[in-house]
């Protein structure tokens, strides 16, 4: 009688890759789905325009591989030198416990620097499940609810924004260089303002 010959399995890492492509394809097809229901409302009011954030609220996570349905367990993410150049640019005193013991300024800002470059409707989807208190303070950390791959963006986009901050003298100068990355035109107030991408449409 001949032996069967053991089953091949491919090694985890080659495994790993497959489940990223997968989670690439999902996202770009409903990346796609998202465009394609935008362009057939757009005879309609703006109010009522199906958007990618929308599809995301109706279908949590569907797709989108750089979202996780629930948190995992805190760890630090932010480096210190993030919030450091911050501070620097801002003239602030560093000195103690204050730069752990943030303004909620900084928390806006980081929305406009980092989690405003992931796809459209990220920051509305993240908002919704880790509702405010009314004062600002929310039960978890948004990079809490990102995959592997939306946290090796996360790193990607600090390192990003660090980069940038070391190249200026001030906040303002800051703030100009991101407006130009975002093909925005430059305002005193801009980036100070908290209405970001998230409220939802009816």
């Amino acid at each position: 009688m001949s032996k069967e010959k053991p089953t091949k399995q491919e090694p985890k890492g080659t495994q790993d890759i497959g489940k990223l492509q997968k989670q690439r394809l999902d996202i770009e097809k409903l990346l796609k789905k998202g465009e394609e229901l935008r362009a057939e409302q757009s005879s309609q009011s703006i109010d009522k325009q199906i958007d990618i954030g929308a599809i995301l609220a109706r279908t949590p996570n569907a797709g989108n591989a750089f979202l996780i349905p629930s948190p995992k367990a805190y760890e630090v993410t932010f480096p210190l030198e993030f919030y450091r150049q911050i501070y620097r640019l801002n003239n602030w005193d560093t000195s103690g416990k204050k730069l752990h013991n943030r303004p909620g300024i900084v928390g806006t800002w980081t929305n406009w620097m980092i989690y405003i470059k992931y796809p459209e409707g990220t920051i509305r989807w993240l908002r919704e499940q880790n509702p405010s208190d009314g004062y600002g303070n929310r039960p978890f950390k948004y990079f809490q609810f990102l995959s592997i791959m939306g946290k090796a963006q996360l790193l990607e986009f600090i390192d990003s924004a660090i980069d940038l901050m070391k190249k200026c003298s001030n906040w303002d100068q800051f703030k100009r260089l991101l407006a130009k990355g975002y093909n925005k035109t430059y305002q005193g107030d801009m980036f100070d303002k908290d209405d970001i991408d998230w409220k939802p449409r009816n």
